[in-house]
């Protein structure tokens, strides 16, 4: 009698296990369907708000240069605030591709389309890009190339990482000062070294460098962005493509940050 009671309260037991089981499996579906669900709702929301606020940057970002094309109409204070508002502009525009490519990163599993690209054009392009936010910063980008740079690469994470490199310099650097840009050979590497003047890093950045929203210590000097994305999703992309990215202080001050893409 003892040993049927034992065993019935067994069963009874089993049973009740396996119910909170099955309950707590339900439970968990459930959870990961509805954060799916909102994952997938968030995608689509940013999607439409991006895309609706690309618009506007780049009518403005036209229409300062525009306006900048008549300065003799403005006072000097004028045009002043013209090169901050360009600035701002600038900053944003490339804030909304770091998150469309943090976007596309998340949603795609897919392995790069690589192309034969020649490194050194892409970098006199950004160059020449980046020097007209400099001067609005009186800051100047100077550049060195020696010799036609191939590689293995899908361009436009090519295009980002460099994009990247030199508007971090950009952003982090006072009036006055330099920043200095080389593409050359090294290896089985291209390589894109950008050095700057600006702050440098603090052993919390060192160690923190490459995390997805880990802002560096120092602020922006002409009140620009930093959402913490541009260094993570350059580490990503370049890594993707089978290369690496690095960041050190220099010995002089400032620090310099260097991609290498595979050939």
């Amino acid at each position: 009698m003892a040993t049927t009671l034992g065993l019935l309260l067994l069963a009874a037991i089993s049973a009740m296990l396996l119910i909170l089981a099955v309950r707590q499996r339900t439970r968990l579906r459930l959870l990961q369907q509805q954060n799916e669900a909102l994952q997938a709702e968030g995608q689509k929301l940013y999607s439409i708000v991006s895309h609706d606020i690309k618009g506007p940057f780049n009518r403005i970002f036209a229409l300062l240069q525009l306006l900048q094309m008549n300065d003799e109409a403005f006072t000097p204070a004028q045009l002043e605030y013209l090169d901050r508002i360009y600035i701002v502009v600038a900053d944003g525009q490339n804030m909304l591709r770091n998150l469309g490519e943090a976007r596309k990163l998340n949603m795609s599993s897919e392995p790069p389309r690589t192309e034969r690209v020649r490194l050194d054009t892409l970098v006199q392009q950004l160059v020449k890009q980046y020097q007209l936010v400099a001067a609005r910063k009186k800051l100047t980008v100077e550049w060195q190339i020696t010799a036609p740079v191939e590689i293995t690469a899908e361009r436009n994470f090519a295009q980002r990482i460099v994009e990247n490199l030199i508007s971090n310099a950009v952003k982090f650097s006072t009036p006055g000062k330099a920043v200095r840009v080389w593409c050359k050979e090294e290896a089985s590497f291209g390589v894109v070294a950008v050095a700057d003047e600006g702050p440098g890093l603090t052993p919390d950045d060192e160690r923190h460098l490459f995390q997805r929203f880990q802002k560096l210590s120092a602020a922006p000097t002409a009140g620009e962005s930093q959402t913490g994305l541009g260094l993570a999703i350059s580490q990503q992309l370049i890594t993707m493509m089978g290369g690496k990215i690095a960041g050190a202080n220099n010995d002089a001050g400032g620090s310099t940050f260097t991609a290498f893409f595979a050939k």
